[in-house]
């Protein structure tokens, strides 16, 4: 975070004095500043009793003689603020000891669980735990207060801005998240603390890792049916539940927040390489099973590419490799092979991206800041780059840290996916050569392509116009729906037949039973109803294996199957659900309709491109927004990935050349 001069206000007043020598001058004068009363609501419910100032040193704290008030009951304060200051400095709210939130008003915060709140400088208004995670934006990246909020709000799948007041709104969803999150860093502060690890430092860390907290608390809607009364049994229990939730898939954990602790402790290094651009790499992934079995990723550029042109833009590829039982790929994009031909909308043409295609970025500032583009626009964004040394820490160490930070990094270093043998690779007892360094990257995404993979299974199929008219096979066995959809499955070759042959008319099927593990026979629900003919898929939430006759573990997976219909006609309505998914086969059965909304379609070059409004909260947790690409014959599911903020861990050229040779793969030349 910058740091300013600390300089201190008196209230609303700044004494300025005038010294005149002589008998007959005259008496100091007391120039008093112009300032401009500022309110602002805090919340997560709304905090009573908060602490609240405009943070002039930006220091984090609230210092005397800073613009400060306490919150009311409503959870407003109002102070004079300097005109001068207007704008300028981000506002800090200490919520506790003693502070309360409303939804809660029995129970105070306690000095164990206290936590601060903040919001930009230039949006002041409200203070709540997602101007928190704005804020956090904003100071890393420079990014704007809109840039930063929209990137919050796409990650995290909020139906409004993480700026809005969404106690006076009543937007039920962004306020369930916003009390589970704050509920899920009280849950850490308790639990993580440490007799070896400075509290100051484990606050950090824990709210370093929020914006993931957020995300996953974003999904756990189960509470706001509890919390119509937010005050009850019910609703506490309710947000107890999704908390314990959301920290199982993204909080620290008493084995990773060390590592977190340390990467947040560890001081940059300035590097005094020459200022002549050379050939230069940085590893981005590993995995490595054997000398047969293993996946890497680089970036990698040329002296040349190292060289700013005329608009001060470098340039550099992303190079993927894998080796599998000795056979060797290369690609560029996606962490799957069989991906790499996506294609996606750069802005005038449909395109694609290989290992030669030549990212660009803008040379890095003295905060270790750039923007870049990649994959000719298919993702822009902004990154801060901090560089750390670490020639002598053993290999073991800096992998598990980079496992305990990345977002995407569990499996960073370990064996590939797809590996069954014995594992041999291993960097055993090594250490670092001189001239190691790692590099702690925070990225945030400010645009993002259109995209779809032009495989033909991803090709949309639709049932025949009678299948798709649903029925009751209770009724009338022979009924057209009472059959599979492979049978009676054409490709979609235009949006409009896949809106035709879509209406979510159920078939209501008879109870089914079916075997499973040890024995046990499994029954489905009452009524069982089949929607896999009617509606079409936006994404599956889950990650639930299918199974088999001897090892299926019930009826239905436990994943969500998330569809979509369409009123047809004229009507661009539609319905969007959440369903079950039988084990057996994969089959989409009763489904539940979350939301209505619209679509729309926008021509794009030689394609036609359906996207929708309105998306319900139960779709947050995907990672993507679906779309639908109407292309050269046939409609194929598309793509448009969420804005976010990751954190990525890099080792440049010697240590990671390093690490290769020590696991026995081919060392890596720009």
């Amino acid at each position: 975070m910058k740091k300013h001069m600390k300089w201190t206000l008196s209230g609303a007043a700044l004494a300025v004095l005038a010294a005149c020598g002589g008998d007959g001058g005259s008496s100091p004068v007391a120039v008093a500043p112009a300032t401009t009363n500022v309110a602002m609501t805090v919340m997560d419910g709304l905090i009573k009793d908060a602490t609240v100032c405009l943070d002039v040193n930006e220091n984090g704290a609230c210092d005397t003689g800073e613009p400060q008030g306490t919150t009311g009951a409503d959870g407003t304060v109002s102070f004079a603020v300097p005109n001068t200051d207007l704008g300028k400095h981000p506002v800090l709210a200490i919520v506790g000891p003693g502070a309360v939130d409303m939804d809660s008003p029995d129970t105070p915060i306690t000095a164990a669980t206290a936590y601060t709140l903040t919001a930009p400088a230039d949006q002041i208004a409200v203070i709540s735990p997602l101007t928190t995670l704005v804020q956090q934006i904003v100071a890393s990246q420079g990014l704007s207060t809109a840039a930063a909020a929209a990137a919050v709000q796409s990650q995290a799948g909020l139906s409004s801005s993480p700026m809005a007041n969404y106690v006076a709104t009543l937007d039920t969803q962004t306020a369930n998240a916003a009390r589970i999150l704050v509920a899920a860093i009280q849950n850490q502060t308790a639990t993580l603390a440490s007799s070896t690890l400075a509290a100051a430092d484990v606050q950090t860390a824990i709210l370093n890792n929020a914006s993931n907290l957020l995300a996953a608390a974003v999904a756990e809607s189960s509470a706001i049916t509890a919390c119509s009364d937010k005050t009850s049994a019910a609703c506490k229990a309710a947000i107890a539940a999704a908390v314990t939730t959301v920290l199982a898939n993204a909080g620290l954990t008493s084995a990773t927040v060390a590592a977190a602790v340390a990467l947040a402790k560890t001081p940059a290094v300035v590097d005094t390489a020459s200022s002549t651009p050379v050939a230069s790499f940085a590893l981005d992934w590993v995995n490595a099973g054997d000398t047969s079995n293993w996946y890497t990723r680089v970036f990698a550029s040329t002296a040349a590419e190292n060289t700013p042109d005329a608009n001060g833009l470098v340039r550099y590829r992303s190079i993927r490799h894998a080796r599998v039982a000795g056979v060797d790929t290369e690609w560029a994009v996606n962490s799957d092979s069989a991906r790499a031909g996506d294609l996606h909308w750069n802005g005038s043409a449909w395109t694609g991206c290989t290992t030669s295609t030549q990212n660009t970025s803008t040379v890095h500032d003295a905060q270790g800041r750039w923007t870049y583009s990649y994959c000719d626009n298919l993702e822009k964004g902004t990154s801060q780059r901090v560089v750390t040394n670490i020639e002598g820490q053993t290999m073991a160490n800096v992998f598990a840290l980079i496992q305990a930070t990345r977002t995407d990094g569990s499996n960073w270093g370990k064996a590939p996916l797809w590996f069954t043998g014995t594992t041999t690779a291993s960097v055993g007892t090594a250490t670092f050569p001189t001239g190691s360094r790692l590099n702690v990257q925070t990225q945030v995404t400010t645009a993002l392509a259109m995209a779809y993979d032009v495989q033909t299974s991803n090709i949309v199929t639709v049932a025949d116009a009678a299948v798709a008219a649903g029925g009751d096979a209770i009724a009338n066995s022979a009924v057209a729906c009472n059959t599979t959809q492979s049978s009676n499955a054409s490709q979609a070759v235009t949006l409009e037949t896949m809106i035709a042959r879509n209406p979510g008319t159920q078939c209501i099927l008879p109870t089914g039973t079916q075997p499973g593990l040890n024995g046990q026979t499994f029954s489905s629900l009452l009524p069982n109803t089949g929607w896999g003919n009617t509606t079409t898929s936006i994404g599956t939430l889950g990650n639930a294996p299918l199974g088999t006759s001897t090892t299926a573990t019930g009826y239905y997976t436990g994943n969500k199957r998330l569809r979509v219909s369409f009123a047809g006609g004229s009507s661009n309505a539609v319905t969007f659900y959440s369903c079950l998914q039988r084990s057996i086969n994969g089959s989409t059965r009763n489904c539940t309709s979350v939301g209505t909304g619209t679509y729309t379609i926008t021509t794009m070059g030689d394609a036609r491109v359906m996207t929708f409004s309105a998306m319900p909260a139960a779709f947050a947790e995907l990672t993507y927004d679906r779309v639908f690409v109407e292309r050269a014959g046939q409609v194929y599911f598309g793509y448009k990935d969420k804005l976010s903020s990751t954190k990525v861990l890099r080792l440049n050229g010697t240590a990671g050349n390093a690490v290769l040779s020590q696991l026995g793969l081919p060392t890596f030349t720009p």
